[in-house]
């Protein structure tokens, strides 16, 4: 069990950067059921990286209440350690594209016990003081399950008994199930089943269960995308300094302002007037070329 647990992945993590080709060596069938209705996907996983590629991200979207891209059909979607998105598709006037973004399309707590070491560790270290909520007759019965919290939701686990081949340094392989490196005993288990207190939209439980795990040899190639990364963490962090830029430009607006008023009407104050006007001029197109240079640089359809 510990050779399996210490042990990483030989297969090759992805790029961070883009365009690339993504590559993956683990598919996984996934049952989901949320408010009654029920779907499943095929959710594909680097076992060095933990990244994931789903080819239905409306399915996740509508999982988690994420807002809808118009005129967009999306084709598929990754999810990256640290919680970064990527999702392609094509738009109705723009063609192909991937738009970036830093957490923000799912960003429901249950995200990050996918990636976290310390957030699955406190899973675990959870069950102690979490009331145990598997009922008679629900989940595997060859299975363990395990209650524990994760974000201010309660969970329930069913864990395989035996440790699983599957060699990874990622805390956990998968979405709702798949693999988990259970700290308590040194082992990596398979999940087969859980139970998502409240996570799902409107505040339903979310319910997995894992049909399949296998080798699989699939890869995702981005070149042929154009890349939107508007929405991504530095272009964020970018555009939060807007209110400021905002607030010094109209500020600069109204000393222009306040100068041409006080030029006077008089036929002498005529060029003062006119050079106030190019000055004002000048300092809205000065804005206007700053926000549309930001948004060509970071692949939105920005009109000359």
């Amino acid at each position: 069990m510990a050779q399996s647990f210490d042990a990483d992945s030989r297969f090759p993590a992805n790029s961070l950067y883009e365009p690339a080709v993504h590559r993956f060596d683990l598919e996984m069938r996934i049952e989901l059921w949320q408010g009654g209705t029920r779907g499943d996907f095929s959710l594909f996983v680097n076992s060095r990286d933990g990244t994931m590629a789903v080819l239905d991200p409306e399915l996740a979207r509508w999982v988690f209440g994420a807002p809808e891209i118009p005129q967009t059909t999306l084709h598929f979607g990754f999810k990256r350690p640290g919680g970064s998105s990527l999702v392609c598709g094509r738009h109705e006037q723009h063609g192909d594209a991937c738009i970036q973004a830093g957490g923000i399309l799912y960003q429901d707590p249950i995200v990050s016990f996918h990636w976290e070491q310390e957030a699955v560790m406190g899973f675990f270290e959870s069950e102690v003081t979490t009331p145990q909520q598997a009922l008679e007759g629900e989940g595997p019965s060859d299975h363990l399950p395990v209650t524990g919290m994760f974000g201010e939701h309660r969970a329930t686990l069913w864990l395989s008994p035996r440790s699983s081949g599957i060699a990874t340094q990622r805390p956990f392989l998968g979405f709702g199930v798949g693999l988990v490196k259970d700290y308590r005993t040194n082992t990596n288990r398979i999940v087969r089943q859980s139970r998502i207190e409240g996570a799902g939209r409107d505040g339903d439980d979310l319910f997995f269960r894992l049909v399949d795990v296998r080798p699989a040899s699939r890869s995702f190639d981005t070149g042929r995308y154009g890349m939107v990364s508007a929405f991504g963490e530095d272009a964020l962090r970018s555009a939060a300094a807007f209110p400021v830029q905002i607030e010094e430009h109209q500020r600069r607006l109204r000393a222009l302002e306040e100068g041409l008023d006080a030029c006077g009407g008089a036929e002498v104050a005529r060029n003062c007037r006119a050079s106030h006007r190019e000055r004002i001029r000048a300092e809205r197109q000065a804005f206007e070329d700053q926000v549309r240079a930001w948004g060509r640089d970071r692949g939105l359809p920005v009109p000359d």
